[in-house]
């Protein structure tokens, strides 16, 4: 039977594993996770191991790898938003109409400027709308009911957290204060709890871990064995 202490085990937590290895092997990750973030299920583990790569390394070093995940946050982010201003501009509205009336004081805070504020708000402006929404859901929670609340909270969270994760991905600094050993420490846990992840979604399916990971990366190449001697030519 296999020795199931070994799923506790970091793989990653390896002294053999060196800096380069880990770098490569970590952006190589990186691009095939942002590659399989179908629906943006993967956001908030591409943001932790985007920050975890950075305060380690500095920022991405791979100029197509930092484009990709860029490209990936970003279109993230865009689909969190379009969620959220379709349902307040079709549900949500309504539902202000249904409770409070129109005209009312309590649906010119939610849409002072109509709908069109919703549809033309710029990205930097976005966080501001979508938390004065928030809490206008929050503070008049009795009118308009506690799933109206629910549903506004968790698409502004999720676009929050896409926000977050978009403005990651554009890369940090290394803290050069900070012990690189205890930097190291973090991305082979954030690698591990991503690995856990994985399996856990692909159970029964080994195979899967090619999607994520390639761990030939980690894994020093073997020097070719030395020819085998050939015999001599014999003598004519």
């Amino acid at each position: 039977m296999i020795d199931l202490s070994r799923f506790f085990r970091n793989p990653f937590d390896d002294r053999q594993i060196s800096d380069d290895e880990l770098r490569t092997f970590t952006e190589d990750h990186l691009g095939r996770t942002a590659a399989a973030n179908t629906g943006g299920v993967f956001d908030s583990l591409l943001t932790n191991t985007t920050a975890a790569f950075n305060n380690f390394f500095g920022q991405v070093a791979s100029g197509e790898l930092k484009l990709v995940l860029q490209m990936a946050a970003t279109e993230a982010m865009n689909t969190r938003w379009s969620l959220f201003v379709a349902y307040m501009t079709n549900r949500g509205e309504a539902r202000v109409e249904d409770r409070a009336g129109k005209p009312s004081a309590l649906y010119t805070e939610f849409f002072p400027r109509g709908l069109n504020e919703y549809h033309q708000t710029k990205v930097a402006d976005s966080q501001t709308l979508a938390e004065r929404v928030k809490q206008l859901a929050t503070t008049n929670v009795a009118t308009l009911g506690q799933d109206f609340v629910d549903t506004v909270t968790l698409l502004v969270n999720d676009y929050d957290t896409a926000r977050a994760a978009q403005v990651t991905s554009k890369g940090q600094t290394v803290d050069a204060g900070t012990d690189r050993r205890a930097l190291r420490d973090a991305l082979e846990l954030q690698l591990f709890d991503n690995l856990l992840t994985f399996a856990q979604k692909h159970k029964g399916d080994p195979a899967a871990v090619t999607n994520y990971f390639n761990q030939s990366l980690l894994e020093n190449p073997q020097p070719a064995p030395p020819p085998t001697p050939q015999p001599p030519a014999p003598n004519p």
